[in-house]
């Protein structure tokens, strides 16, 4: 910064500091970082809680409360606001926090509590005086849920006596493991949060799909001053593998049988392939009969598809057909990619997975063999069975194979995880000199490719007539046709990319005018590939702040 903008700078935010002192809401304005940056604020209203006085111009101007304090909550006593030139830590101000402490500790300047879990418990209790908790500039561990009114002061020198304000130069952290949300508020409309001097960091992650996410306030009024919340990488979306294993094949047809054993021969029989989760059967079509005078035509194999059986031998001699292959199943479409934005919730962020492809159709059997013809009773010049069996049907035909079954579709891409630095539910927010960081989002996983078709039944031979010299003139039967292959499932589709969002939003929209609001924002996750355009998931989004409306 240049040094007159920079001297300019100053002078305007110490006069905007005076004008809030003197309006009687200087909250938390007395102590603004050197360069805070940003658009003045045009403050909103106060949240549940205590009202606020008729400061209208503080209201408008700076986003005070009045002599109710921002967020509804009374300011501190005297000399109880750190930074301030009458701050003096005190057993009354409120609850004191330390890693050097011991959560059986009074919570005083002298003997601090551990964790911020027992100092939010002890303010809670009948007897505490006030809302506040002082904490050290030090990184506390664990996930903070706040449930009530509470006032947060970070950056205090726990190492010196009397906790002087260091928040310039080293802030409060609080941290989690990857994967938890560091801090959580909600209260159901009636609870307000002021935090000063904290810095909310949530780790990246590695969890495949999971979210980075700093913190989330479920209506609750927040205001925050001189904060850092930051999020970090998320991890991408799981890609989704293809089934290794082919569908169901179909079954092999049966065999004809030889003749000159009965005044019809049965053809080989039917087989069929029930196809699981939900696919149609497939039947091969039955083997042509053999008959004395002529042969039987094939049956038809199923699904659909045209007439594939082989037609049988005639009275006139003309020979027999075989039976021809059944018709491939068709391949399943193709799943569509993710292009929702996903939900939010107290928990977190849930993303959208693409869609999962179509199943492939199953296959048509094979046609039936066609059948011969025997000897008539009154007997058949040029031919004769054994032992001059008369009145008997020739050899019958092969059936045809069963279809193979159609292929699952494949598994959509998972959705890759989103880096957002805060949820707001309903909430109502206020900024004061913060900045809210996100990191990169997850890229979306890939969609599957469809499980490939099962394979078709090879076709029945067909019946052998009885050879010479016990016979005479005699045909073969013919074979059934082979089975159809089942089509492809689809390949699922991508699933969406990753967001990177300064704060994600259902309800109140956040305050884009707030006096030094800053967005450090990473980059979005790519979308997961699919089938083609329409098949890949859509990419994240980056913005500082976007709606989340339900639908």
């Amino acid at each position: 910064m240049r040094p007159r903008a920079r001297v300019a700078s100053v002078l305007f935010l110490a006069t905007m500091a005076l004008v809030a002192s003197e309006a009687g809401c200087d909250w938390p304005y007395s102590r603004p970082r050197e360069e805070p940056g940003g658009a003045g604020s045009q403050g909103g209203d106060g949240g549940a809680g205590s009202q606020g006085g008729d400061d209208t111009g503080c209201k408008e101007i700076l986003g005070c409360q009045g002599d109710g304090g921002a967020g509804g909550q009374p300011p501190p006593p005297p000399g109880c606001e750190p930074g301030k030139e009458d701050w003096e830590a005190s057993d009354a101000c409120g609850v004191f926090v330390s890693l050097g402490g011991n959560d059986e500790n009074a919570g005083t300047p002298d003997a601090p509590v551990r964790t911020l879990k027992r100092a939010l418990e002890k303010i809670a209790e009948p007897e505490a005086k006030t809302k506040n908790v002082y904490a050290c500039a030090e990184t506390f561990d664990g996930k903070v849920e706040i449930q009530a009114d509470v006032t947060l002061f970070g950056g205090l020198d726990c190492t010196e006596k009397g906790w002087p304000w260091i928040g310039v130069q080293k802030q409060t952290t609080l941290t989690a493991e990857a994967g938890t949300i560091p801090l959580t508020m909600h209260g159901g409309g009636s609870v307000s949060v002021r935090m000063a001097d904290v810095h909310v960091l949530a780790e990246p992650v590695l969890a495949s799909g999971a979210s980075s996410i700093a913190a989330v306030a479920d209506g609750v009024t927040v205001s925050l001053a001189r904060c850092t919340i930051e999020a970090g990488d998320a991890a991408p979306g799981a890609d989704q593998s293809q089934d290794s294993n082919s569908a169901t094949r179909g079954d092999d047809g049966n065999p004809g049988e030889g003749g000159c054993m009965a005044s019809v021969t049965a053809g080989g029989a039917e087989p069929v392939n029930n196809c699981e989760d939900g696919g149609e059967v497939s039947v091969g079509g039955a083997g042509g009969v053999g008959q004395p005078n002529s042969g039987g035509s094939g049956g038809d194999g199923t699904p659909g598809g045209s007439a594939n059986g082989g037609a049988g031998q005639t009275a006139g001699g003309t020979l027999c057909a075989p039976g021809k292959a059944g018709a491939d199943g068709m391949p399943g479409g193709p799943g569509a990619g993710a292009t929702a934005l996903g939900t939010l919730s107290q928990g977190g962020y849930t993303g959208v997975s693409g869609v999962s492809g179509m199943p492939g159709t199953t296959a048509q059997g094979g046609g039936g063999g066609g059948g011969a013809r025997g000897v008539l009773s009154s007997g058949s010049p040029g031919r004769s069975c054994p032992g001059g069996a008369k009145g008997v049907g020739g050899a019958s035909g092969g059936s045809g194979g069963a279809g193979g079954c159609g292929g699952k579709g494949g598994l959509g891409g998972s959705a890759g995880g989103a880096s957002i630095a805060l949820i707001s539910l309903d909430s109502i927010l206020q900024f004061h000199d913060v900045t809210l960081k996100t990191g990169s989002g997850g890229k979306g996983g890939n969609g599957a490719p469809g499980q490939p078709g099962g394979g078709g039944g090879d076709g029945g031979v067909g019946g052998v007539a009885p050879p010479p010299p016990d016979s005479s003139g005699l045909d073969n039967a013919c074979n059934g046709g082979r089975g159809g292959q089942g089509g492809q499932g689809g390949r699922g589709g991508g699933g969406r990319g990753g967001h990177s969002i300064g704060i994600a939003f259902r309800g109140t929209p956040p305050p884009m005018d707030a006096n030094g609001l800053h967005f450090e924002l990473g980059e979005p996750g790519l979308g997961g590939e699919g089938d083609g355009s329409n098949g890949d998931g859509a990419s994240g989004a980056k913005e500082p702040t976007l709606d989340f409306a339900s639908p």
